[in-house]
C-alpha cells in the first residue's frame, strides 16, 4: 500500500467549509489517474454530502456514488458493487458497516482517499470519558477519548483495500493533523512509511511516480 499525507488541507470542523474546493479538485485529480473507481470517505454524512455537492459543482461529467446510510452489511455490499461499475468516485463515510465485512472493496479499488482522521464529535458525553481519565493529564485522555477511536476508523478502511495477497492500493490522508506524530504513530504500521505532500506539484509526482502510479488503459 503506497500512502501519501496531503498536507495542503485542514479538515478540522472548523476549517473544513475553506477547503472544500480543494477536497473536491483533489478527488477529481484522483479520479483522472486511476482507471477504477475511486473510494473516498469522510467522517460524517453532512461532510460527504457538501464535498459531493460542490465537485457535481466544478465538473458536471464526473460519474458520482453517495452512499446511502445502510440498515445491513448485506445492503452495504449491494450498493458497493454496482457503484464500483459505474463511478469514476464514491463517497463513503467512516465507520459503521465500514467497521464490519465489508470485502467488496478488495481488489477492485486501486485509489483511495481517506477525509480527516475522523474524530468523534466533542459533546458532554465524550467531555464526560475526558473527566474520567483526568488523573492520566488531558494530553492522554485526549488520546484516548479522540485519537484512537478516530485513527480506529481510519485504520479499519484501509483494512478494506488490501484484503489477500496480490490486492495494491494507494492512498491518500487528505489532512495535515495526519502529518502529526500523535496521528501518525496510531495508523496501521503498514501505511506509516509515508510521503508528505506539500503542493500541487508534489502531488502529481506522487502520482506519476512509477511506484505509485496506476497504469491507465491506453
Amino acid at each position: 500500500m503506497k500512502t501519501a499525507i496531503d498536507t495542503q488541507v485542514d479538515t478540522r470542523f472548523t476549517s473544513r467549509r475553506r477547503y472544500l474546493d480543494d477536497t473536491a479538485s483533489t478527488i477529481l485529480t484522483l479520479s483522472q489517474y486511476s482507471n477504477k473507481a475511486v473510494a473516498v470517505f469522510f467522517p460524517s454524512f453532512r461532510y460527504a454530502e457538501e464535498a459531493f455537492t460542490r465537485l457535481r459543482e466544478i465538473s458536471s461529467d464526473i460519474r458520482l456514488s453517495l452512499q446511502p446510510r445502510f440498515s445491513s452489511v448485506a445492503e452495504a455490499n449491494g450498493f458497493l458493487a454496482m457503484a464500483l461499475s459505474g463511478s469514476n468516485a464514491l463517497f463513503l463515510v467512516l465507520g459503521s458497516v465500514f467497521s464490519e465485512g465489508i470485502d467488496v472493496l478488495g481488489g477492485q479499488v486501486d485509489t483511495a482517499m481517506i477525509v480527516s482522521p475522523a474524530l468523534p464529535e466533542v459533546n458532554p458525553l465524550q467531555e464526560a470519558k475526558m473527566q474520567a481519565m483526568s488523573t492520566m493529564g488531558r494530553k492522554e485522555a485526549f488520546r484516548r477519548t479522540y485519537l484512537i477511536p478516530g485513527m480506529r476508523k481510519v485504520n479499519q478502511a484501509l483494512g478494506r483495500l488490501v484484503r489477500v495477497p496480490g490486492h495494491r492500493a494507494r492512498v491518500l490522508l487528505h489532512c495535515r493533523r495526519f502529518a502529526e506524530p500523535v496521528y501518525r504513530e496510531l495508523l496501521d504500521p503498514v501505511c506509516r512509511d509515508v510521503s508528505v505532500l506539500q503542493s500541487p506539484e508534489e502531488m502529481l509526482a506522487w502520482l506519476t511516480t512509477e511506484e505509485n502510479s496506476v497504469a491507465l488503459p491506453s
